[in-house]
């Protein structure tokens, strides 16, 4: 990193690289998994402690780069990646795997729904017991945008 006269640090300039590992991990406040929850309508037997952890990430040009990495949260299994800023914006895609029956009633239905409207123009599609979603994170750490992928 480079210094000021008054050795503060020029944010941007710091690069480096760096791991986290542990065997689980309870965040007090994080409005991205608030919102992922409201999005998915989780019920609050999800909380945010994340377990097994083994995360690699880099710093370069104020932007904190994060490789895939895997993680469970309950019954919900996880990969994670992407980056964010120390802007804080966000550009995160979690691919999830979760139980149907960890889903509200609301979502199975809708899943249900377009299961069913699809096999109306003769597209079979299986419904499984675990579903697999992608999410979208972006934003910024105070306005999170959590956007599912289908």
């Amino acid at each position: 990193a480079l210094l000021s006269e008054n050795l503060s640090i020029y944010p941007y300039s710091v690069t480096g690289e760096g791991k986290i590992a542990s065997k689980a991990i309870t965040i007090k406040e994080s409005v991205a998994f608030e919102n992922m929850k409201k999005v998915l309508q989780l019920g609050d037997q999800y909380q945010s402690r994340f377990e097994n952890l083994d995360i690699s990430f880099s710093v370069a040009n104020g932007i904190v780069d994060v490789e895939p990495f895997e993680t469970r949260v309950g019954d919900l299994e996880m990969n994670v990646s992407g980056k964010h800023g120390i802007d804080q914006s966000l550009d995160y895609i979690v691919k999830t795997e979760m139980p149907r029956a960890g889903l509200s009633g609301s979502v199975n239905s809708l899943i249900d729904m377009f299961a069913f409207g699809l096999a109306a123009f003769g597209v079979n599609v299986p419904v499984e017991e675990v579903v697999k979603m992608d999410i979208s994170i972006t934003g910024s750490f105070g306005k999170p945008i959590i956007v599912p992928i289908l």
